[in-house]
């Protein structure tokens, strides 16, 4: 090995993992890792290869020796915490998250991990995943406080309608087939049944249904289920469900609006996000709900006072804060309870019930 330079060898290792040669690239990240002991890159490639060849245990050890080398560093502790969401079972994290913390000490060495990363370009995916093992191992405020690296002001205005059709339109297919998405619903399914459940001959309203994954939870807890979507690929799918009684294709604050006092319950779930301004959304569920009804609401989190960002990386996302969607409820009239705070779309989120007065 002493014949070339470490990044000669680091682009023939990428080339081996790129080639599918795993163990290939393992071996050579290994003997490179002793040549030189002082580098991180090395046990952060064999962990990569080692991920590819399905082998967690050694994985998440090369990179937690990785990440020894270079605490402060990105690549490795964003690297361990994807390794930990993608190949361990959740019952694990406690313990494997635990071995990773002790690389920081204290809490200045913590501190200094995030003041060092949060400026960094590349910061989103990092404290995206690092909010959602916090909130796996049920440190909820703090995943909270972690996804906030992730937003910045907002910038952009919202996509225009013809847009997000052409976006669910490719999506449609496979929408379903995608874990993310099945887990999500799943997840939240016991807190859908605790806030919408109990009120006998209720219509329920699936306010951005798509293409009717929470139509299995909602269905039983409705005398009737009523759909609202704005794509049509994902409306086909959704009556295809046979899960619903009625899909509405269309606008959803216009749809609410058209029918007032007819929901017992109001789920919106997977759509808020793409609004930057939830003032006329919740004005037309109140005026949508019974008195006494509920709507169960999803948004993502802001941290701190009253604010309205966006997400910096992924999806274009909306968040607000508590305190933001406090302010909210109480113009639209709406009586609001404290949120849970629960994974969606792998996210850190806030699932809000409000509640229409009698």
């Amino acid at each position: 090995m002493s014949d070339i330079a470490p990044a000669d060898a680091v682009g023939i290792i990428n080339a081996l993992i790129r080639a599918g040669r795993h163990e290939e690239a393992t071996d050579l990240a290994v003997r490179c890792d002793g040549q030189w002991p002082n580098l991180s890159i090395f046990p952060l490639l064999a962990s990569q290869s080692l991920a590819y060849q399905g082998r967690p245990q050694p994985a998440l050890s090369a990179c937690l020796r990785a990440v020894g080398k270079d605490r402060l560093g990105l690549e490795p502790n964003a690297f361990f915490m994807a390794l930990l969401i993608q190949l361990v079972p959740q019952v694990h994290w406690p313990q494997l998250y635990e071995v990773w913390r002790r690389h920081f000490p204290s809490p200045a060495d913590l501190d200094a991990l995030v003041a060092t990363l949060a400026g960094h370009q590349g910061r989103y995916d990092f404290f995206g995943a690092w909010s959602l093992i916090l909130l796996g191992i049920g440190q909820g405020d703090e995943a909270v406080d972690r996804f906030a690296h992730c937003l910045g002001p907002l910038a952009d205005a919202p996509p225009p309608a013809h847009e997000i059709v052409a976006e669910y339109s490719d999506k449609a297919g496979g929408y379903d087939d995608d874990s993310v998405h099945r887990n999500s619903v799943d997840g939240i399914a016991p807190h859908l049944t605790q806030g919408l459940g109990g009120r006998a001959g209720q219509t329920i309203i699936d306010a951005g249904c798509g293409t009717g994954l929470a139509g299995r939870h909602l269905r039983p807890l409705a005398e009737r289920l009523i759909g609202i979507d704005l794509s049509p690929d994902m409306v086909a799918r959704c009556r295809d469900s046979g899960l619903y009684d009625t899909v509405i294709e269309g606008d959803l604050i216009a749809a609410l609006n058209g029918m007032p006092g007819q929901a017992g319950g109001i789920a919106i779930l997977g759509c808020a996000y793409y609004f930057p301004d939830l003032a006329p959304m919740l004005t037309a569920a109140r005026n949508a709900l019974v008195p006494g009804g509920r709507l169960m609401l999803i948004d993502f989190p802001a941290a701190g006072a009253k604010s309205v960002r966006q997400t910096i990386g992924g999806t274009r996302r909306y968040c607000r804060s508590a305190e933001t969607m406090r302010d909210l409820a109480a113009a639209a009239g709406l009586v609001v309870e404290p949120p849970d705070i629960v994974a969606y779309f792998n996210l850190p989120s806030y699932l809000w019930t409000f509640t229409r007065p009698e």
